[in-house]
């Protein structure tokens, strides 16, 4: 670490960049995809206990894919640490205030007589505020609802119109403001509604001017991310409003994610997203230069009224983000916790936010309390394209989640979307591959060997399970007949070999990893042919059933994070729908955990099973 330090100390801005790029790639784990040969340490395995956070979605629009992708991979994260026995706090909800929402709000209902209807029912002439509220909690509740039907479980839906959240925001605003971090000051720059932020000096080399001016004769202006590539219309303002002294958390912020090797931000690869601000003017900042990179927290109200006060100061709103962010300040939790807001371990979300919850969120919890802990893991998924653009509302090309949960089912969307979704790239969203997905992975890997396995016509002796399961648990790493050796041998690693996935965030690699041990459980079966030892040997067949039975309640467990309904099925089949709450917990994915006694033999549900997993 000194080593990197003097060499960036030497190097140019740019080489700097280039310098912890490296350093971080080098120093973290596999990329993506890779083999995992170390099982990753989960976040707090001492307390066991975890909190979770999505983003919380702007409700100026209806929920999209990328939406459900976030919330899908979240409680993807939320059901695994629930399955290591962790206690979870998973918080979602939806951020109602700002000029963007305000704006839609009010062009919505004027342009929507039904929409009009509904926000002002009794046709009163209801004051804007009480039409945009009753705006926000429409579209809220189609985040709600949108949760339910995808099997989202979270523990707490935030909403930044609640008064909870009022009373947070100004008692966050008024932390920061008594260290001496916010101050009065005159800010002029590109402001973008769409993204609710100014941009830098160093932005304004990708803003162009149009050729055009709109109704007031302002002269229009377009700027072109360079990470996400999305343009946005942005207007020139110069206005007195509050500031946050950004600029002095700078170093911090680097030591934070780079320099202690926390390996915070997942994929790493994601921190090139972050090198224009952090790379640039990398020395320690003196203290009467702080304002070069100083940020903008709060709006005139005359320009943006729907928001939460500044305290003591009605002329001005907090800043949209500032007042979102703080939505995940949640009461403290443990005995040690010290009666400080507790704040999410884990935070997952879109790489268009990535600066919002890397740089300015960590700045504003540095500024309100050392007493603070910073996000363990920031984790950021790439978006999902249409026929490889972005979707958008404007270009008629956004895909509905209701409509495709209700066509194919929640967990065959889920599946999709972890298979095909990705935290280092973008990638295109293909209808077809969902049905095509379902019945290849699933339907013919996992349904088909649990009807072949459970088929009555074996006549399988199901009461010498118990003995075959001990004499399995007894024989350790070496099966008594080499047959076995290599379902036996999967069996036994499988489970840390998906746990070190779902820790690493590789949710895909996770669902591959137990795809090919069903290939290899699927090849055991046909190679033995039950079909013969039936009747040619018997107690040969009891064996092989055995393991075909652990693999698919093995597999059903490892599986629960990501299709919770059809694993739930399936368990169901083994506890005879008497399961206990931790049946889907790690410690029971074990080879020869079930059939210890007896007892396991008249819980499993015998006779015809129902086909679980019908063709789409």
């Amino acid at each position: 670490m000194r080593n990197l330090s003097r060499i960036l100390v030497l190097a140019t801005t740019r080489s700097r960049a280039v310098c912890i790029r490296r350093y971080i790639q080098s120093t973290t784990t596999p990329a993506l995809g890779e083999k995992k040969t170390i099982t990753p340490k989960l976040v707090n395995e001492d307390t066991k206990q975890v909190y979770i956070s999505t983003p919380i979605y702007y409700v100026n629009g209806a929920p999209h894919i990328g939406h459900l992708y976030t919330g899908i991979m979240a409680d993807v994260t939320s059901r695994f640490y629930r399955s290591q026995g962790y206690d979870v706090e998973f918080a979602t909800g939806t951020d109602e205030h700002g000029f963007k929402v305000q704006q839609q709000a009010l062009k919505d209902i004027q342009s929507d007589k039904a929409l009009a209807t509904t926000t002002d029912p009794a046709g009163e002439g209801m004051a804007d505020s009480n039409k945009i509220l009753a705006f926000c909690d429409l579209h809220s509740n189609q985040f709600k609802k949108l949760c339910q039907v995808a099997n989202i479980q979270y523990t707490k839906f935030n909403r930044t119109t609640s008064k909870d959240h009022f009373a947070k925001v100004q008692k966050f605003w008024n932390l920061i403001k008594e260290n001496g971090f916010i101050y009065m000051g005159k800010h002029s720059g590109f402001y973008s509604v769409t993204d609710e932020c100014f941009y830098t000096e160093t932005d304004e080399k990708h803003i162009t001017k149009i050729d055009s001016t709109d109704q007031n004769e302002h002269q229009q202006y377009i700027y072109t991310c360079p990470n996400t590539k999305t343009a946005s219309k942005v207007e020139f303002f110069s206005e007195e409003n509050y500031k946050f002294k950004l600029g002095l958390f700078k170093n911090k912020i680097k030591e934070y994610l780079f320099f202690k090797n926390n390996n915070v931000l997942v994929p790493p690869s994601r921190s090139n997203m972050l090198s224009s601000f952090l790379f640039k003017n990398i020395q320690n900042i003196p203290t009467d230069q702080h304002q070069v990179d100083d940020l903008s927290v709060s709006r005139p109200s005359s320009r943006v009224g729907w928001g939460i006060p500044v305290p003591g100061d009605a002329s001005q709103t907090v800043y949209v983000w500032l007042d979102a962010l703080a939505n995940y300040l949640a009461p403290a939790h443990g005995k040690d916790s010290g009666n400080i807001d507790r704040i999410p371990d884990i935070q997952l979300m879109g790489k268009e936010i990535i600066k919002f919850h890397s740089i300015y969120w960590p700045a504003f919890l540095m500024a309100a309390s050392d007493k603070y802990k910073l996000p363990q893991k920031i984790v950021v998924h790439g978006h999902f394209t249409n026929n490889g653009t972005k979707m958008s509302k404007s270009l008629g090309n956004v895909v509905d989640p209701f409509s495709q949960i209700e066509k194919y089912g929640s967990d065959a969307l889920r599946y999709y979307l972890v298979k095909c979704g990705s935290f280092g790239s973008d990638n295109d969203y293909l209808e077809s591959n969902i049905p095509l997905f379902y019945n290849k992975d699933l339907a013919d890997h996992l349904g088909n060997l649990l009807s072949r396995s459970t088929s009555s016509k074996l006549a399988v002796d199901y009461s010498s399970l118990p003995l075959i399961n001990n004499e399995c648990v007894n024989n350790g790493a070496t099966p008594a007949d080499s047959r076995d050796s290599a379902i036996h041998t999967s069996l036994l690693s499988l489970p840390n070999r998906v746990s070190s996935c779902y820790a690493d965030f590789d949710f895909a690699l996770a669902a591959k990893t137990v795809l090919e041990h069903l290939a290899i459980t699927n090849k055991y079966f046909s190679d033995n042919k039950p079909w013969i030892l039936t009747r040619s040997d018997p107690t040969r067949l009891n064996t092989v059933i055995f393991y075909c039975l652990e693999s698919i309640r093995i597999c059903s467990i490892l599986l629960y994070p990501i299709i919770p309904n059809k694993s739930t099925e399936i368990l169901d089949i083994y506890y005879n729908h008497t399961k206990p709450a931790d049946y889907y917990f790690w410690s029971g994915s074990a080879l020869g955990s079930f059939f210890t006694s007896a007892d396991s033999i008249n819980r499993f549900k015998l006779g015809k099973i129902p086909i679980l997993f019908n063709k789409l």
